[in-house]
This record gives C-alpha cells, structure tokens and sequence, in this order.
C-alpha cells in the first residue's frame, strides 16, 4: 500500500494588522477635520465629538480647534493664521479654551432664551449689532466676548435708531393697495442704514417684524427676515403697560393663515414660550384665546405641543367652547 505524503503548507503568514494610531499625523487630522465638517457647525455635537477625538488622539486635534472653533460660532476678523493666535478679546488663550469656554456659556442659558444665539457663523455685522441691543446693556462673559470679538457695536446700532424708528413706521402699512412703493420705501431706508432687527421694547412699541406679522403682507415679512430681522422670529415683545405681563412673539402676533404659514416655513418655533404674568404661554394658547381655529390647526399641524404647560391650550379652548366648539375637539384630536 503506497504511503501518501502531504505537501508542505504555502499559506502565507498573517500580516500586521495597521490600526489608527499607525496613520501619519496629517492622516488623523484629516479624520478630525472630517468629524468636525459632519457637526454642521452645531455647538451641540460638535463639542461633545470633540472631546471623545481629544481622549483618543490629543496629538491630531492641535490643529482642529480654530476650525471647529469658526465652524460653530464664526471667523474672528484679524485672528490671523497661526492656530495658536488666539484673539484675546475672547478671554482665553488658546482656540480650545474659547471653545469650551463659550459653549459653557450657550449651555448655561435659559432653554426658551437659547434662540438668540443661533446660526452664529451666518450673522451679519447688523445682526450682531442687533443682538448685542437686544440684550438691554453690553453684557458681560464669554458671550459678550465673542460678539465683541467679531465686530459687534452697540454705538454703531444706537447711531441708526432713529432711521430704524422709520422704518418700524412704515412696514405695517405694507397691507395697503401701495405696497410696491411701500416695500421700496422700506428698503431705501435699509439702504440709509436702518436694522431690520432693532426692537423697540424699551420705548413700549413693537418692532417692525412683529406689526408686519398682525397684518397680511407676507412680502413684507420676507424683506425683513432677508435684511436682519430673523433674530426676532422667538423675541417677545409688548407695547405700553401691557409689556411686562403680555410679551408676544411674531407668531402669537399673526392672525392671517398665511402670514402663520410664512413664518413657520421661516422656522418660528410653534412651541416656544414667552413668561408672563400669569404663567408661560405658547402661540397654540394664543390662538385658542382668541378662537382662531385656522391658526391653531396651521400650529398643530406645525408640531406645536398640545399637552404644553398642562394642556393650558385645550382648557382655554374650553373655556370659549360656546364661541369656537371646534377649537377643544381639533386640539384633542392631536393630543
């Protein structure tokens, strides 16, 4: 019987395995960069991503901060390109510090007074200038830092009120059979230097974002959003004695459907709130008050939160059921 041999093995050797860490530098800053881009520049996930990257690779994420730093919050005129010239006007010494520093103080904010602060690396130095007034007084803290930082000037706003003053005058008369010439009027006085976002809660009077949004004339709207005044859409205001206890935003303002259409396609929050003398109230609230079954279901259908605030909606809608009996069974139907 023949004896049968086996052929030697010729499989060949495992090879290492290349991990991470065996990349060159430049390899893992790229991957940092790419995490960084996949935030979209929201504060919100980008610092927590951040800071699981820095305990996986301190050494790649040096030269990741200023751009997740711009990406969040904007470019720092004059902070040249060195990533550790940090501007001190910040308050810190390195792009990290201003980082961390300045989503701390994002974080520690009011929920419903967080609105003030978005889409930070799109604004204009009027709507910086605008926020900056909004605040009643030059503020302190690493917020006040960082709007100082990127050109923010309350004197420069404080120059154009009376201009701005103007144009609050003219805009709700954009419902007239005028309102071509109107809107044009509107603009020259944009052009001359009026801000589209300045409020005039101080003086008792509402701002022009919040008397266009009482009447018809969505046209009106859309210029004002386009020049500055988007930083309002959640700003609650009240005129005369009504201002500490009825604050209203644009959205509680607008009685047309199609002005409460226009402004929740411009991202008027249907469940932000304003605080009040007697409690919190929300733009669904508004509308039950008031009857305005149009309204409320265009808010529904928007998101707005039925159960909000002990379901304060469907108790007022109750209350008028003799005026408005639909109103409580649509506001049930989505609860």
């Amino acid at each position: 019987m023949a004896l049968v041999t086996s052929a030697p093995s010729t499989a060949a050797k495992p090879r290492p395995m290349l991990g991470y860490k065996d990349l060159p530098i430049d390899a893992r800053q790229i991957i940092m960069y790419f995490v960084v881009e996949l935030t979209e520049g929201s504060y919100r996930t980008l610092i927590p991503a951040l800071g699981a990257l820095t305990a996986l690779d301190r050494e790649a994420c040096g030269g990741v901060w200023r751009v997740a730093f711009e990406k969040a919050f904007g470019k720092i005129p004059g902070a040249g390109d060195d990533e550790t010239n940090c501007p001190h006007l910040l308050g810190v010494h390195s792009w990290r510090e201003a980082l961390v520093r300045t989503w701390k103080a994002l974080n520690a904010l009011p929920v419903n007074e967080r609105w003030r602060w978005e889409h930070m690396p799109l604004w204009s130095l009027k709507g910086m200038d605008a926020r900056l007034a909004l605040l009643g007084t030059i503020p302190s803290g690493a917020l006040a830092d960082l709007l100082r930082a990127r050109g923010a000037s309350l004197l420069r706003y404080n120059q154009n009120i009376v201009i701005s003053r103007e144009l609050c005058e003219v805009m709700p008369n954009a419902d007239s059979h005028d309102e071509t010439a109107l809107l044009a009027e509107a603009l020259r006085l944009i052009d001359r230097g009026a801000n589209a976002g300045y409020s005039t809660a101080s003086q008792g009077h509402y701002p022009a974002l919040h008397r266009v949004a009482m009447g018809t004339s969505v046209r009106a709207l859309e210029l004002l959003l386009l020049n500055g005044a988007r930083m309002l859409l959640q700003h609650a205001a009240g005129t005369g004695g009504d201002e500490a206890g009825h604050k209203r935003t644009p959205l509680m303002l607008a009685k047309d459907p199609e002005m409460v259409r226009a402004l929740l396609r411009e991202r008027a929050d249907p469940n932000h709130y304003v605080d009040s003398l007697h409690g919190h109230v929300t733009p669904l609230m508004v509308a039950a008050r008031e009857r305005s079954v149009d309204v409320a279901r265009l808010l529904l259908r928007a998101g707005a939160n039925p159960r909000a605030r002990d379901s304060r909606a469907l108790t007022d809608a109750r209350k008028y059921a003799d005026e408005a009996p639909e109103m409580a069974e649509l506001i049930e139907r989505y609860m």
